[in-house]
């Protein structure tokens, strides 16, 4: 529970920041237009072609569901891009930004000072955590299949993560690495809250366990015994 609130919170901070940037350079009425997407390839734009599609079909749901939604149709002949965006899950949202023109992607992942790539992986595996979070499935142990690049991450040393082979041995894609993602994309104070909250967690695991230690299971979901400076990043 303490994750998805802080995954929604990071989720509604991505829509904020690509409605606002996309809309500063194309207008906030022209995301269904092939030319402001990324189709230097045929499979780039058979995969913009797919998403003006999905959002096509978003909206076409949406009407006489969404009061938004249908005041804008009806009224505007469109929906501004800010308006969109609150009704596109997560995953939605990644597949849009991941046909952005790379200059435009790269424009959006500079507020959160990575390249865009590393911001796709991020909003990923970010959808995945969420949707097993929303779930209540096993979530702790889970392993992503995407490793988040420690490279790209300033102040990644700061966890002092051992390192076999040059790849960290935790924090790049086990749950930990999504808090590395959190703390990335959101603003200090609510990772504080996200500190204090797991910290207080940690601590009734602790006093509740008997046959394992509560740093093996920490360990196991990538939180090493520097973890709390998350704050730091």
């Amino acid at each position: 529970m303490i994750y998805l609130k802080y995954i929604l919170k990071a989720e509604h901070h991505l829509k904020t920041v690509i409605a606002h940037e996309f809309s500063k350079l194309y207008g906030y009425d022209n995301y269904l237009k092939i030319e402001n997407f990324d189709t230097s390839t045929n499979i780039k734009l058979k995969e913009v072609l797919q998403t003006i599609g999905s959002l096509n079909t978003v909206l076409s749901n949406q009407l006489n569901k969404s009061k938004e939604i249908t005041h804008y149709l009806t009224t505007h002949g469109y929906v501004p891009l800010w308006v969109m965006v609150n009704v596109l899950t997560l995953g939605e949202l990644s597949h849009f930004f991941k046909n952005l023109k790379p200059q435009d992607a790269n424009a959006i992942a500079k507020t959160f000072n990575i390249r865009h790539d590393e911001l796709s992986k991020f909003m990923k595996n970010l959808t995945i955590a969420r949707n097993i979070c929303a779930h209540d499935e096993r979530f702790y142990d889970i392993k992503f299949k995407a490793a988040i690049s420690s490279k790209q991450i300033s102040n990644f040393n700061v966890f002092q993560i051992p390192v076999t082979s040059g790849t960290p041995t935790y924090g790049i894609r086990d749950i930990f690495s999504i808090a590395i993602i959190l703390a990335l994309l959101l603003p200090k104070k609510d990772i504080q809250e996200f500190i204090d909250s797991m910290e207080n967690e940690f601590n009734i695991l602790n006093s509740s366990l008997c046959s394992i230690s509560g740093n093996n299971i920490m360990l196991e979901m990538g939180f090493g015994s520097n973890w709390k400076l998350l704050s730091a990043l």
